[in-house]
């Protein structure tokens, strides 16, 4: 894997631009998987890992019909595409408490680190939470690196 395509809000969402979500739950407390790794704010941190989303989208094509997707129409199958390449490379048994494993090997090189840029904040003019090295509430951990997922997911 040798990058991310991430759409930053440069204006608005209403001038056809958007923004990655994350940050702190207002409602669900943090996870064990996430204490000492996430921000010290006792809430729900996202996201967990960030997939393609923005820009040109991702081309599909179904029977006759093709046309491009985004934001997370595009980044769910991907994500689950990912999933199951990495449970085949697992020897096919199947994944189970992804997320506890997630967060044991984010700093494994199974993902991308997104260090650059921001998510955005809801007016489009604002910046968001910003990017940095390791786990961030901007883009997660990262986009996932499949060989290094097999090779380091317990």
């Amino acid at each position: 894997n040798s990058g991310v395509e991430v759409t930053w809000n440069q204006n608005s969402a209403a001038d056809g631009e958007a923004a990655g979500g994350g940050g702190p739950s207002e409602v669900f407390s943090k996870p064990a998987y996430q204490v000492g790794v996430t921000p010290d704010d006792n809430a729900r941190d996202t996201p967990d890992i960030s997939a393609i989303a923005g820009g040109a989208g991702v081309w599909v094509a179904v029977g006759t019909q093709h046309g491009s997707v985004g934001g997370t129409s595009a980044a769910s199958p991907v994500c689950a595409g990912l999933w199951a390449l990495v449970d085949q490379g697992k020897g096919g048994g199947g994944i189970t408490d992804a997320l506890t494993k997630i967060y044991s090997i984010g700093t494994s090189g199974a993902f991308n680190d997104v260090t650059l840029g921001d998510n955005g904040g809801p007016d489009g003019l604002t910046p968001g939470y910003p990017a940095g090295t390791g786990y961030d509430l901007a883009t997660g951990w990262g986009t996932p690196n499949v060989a290094q997922r097999i090779a380091n997911l317990p």
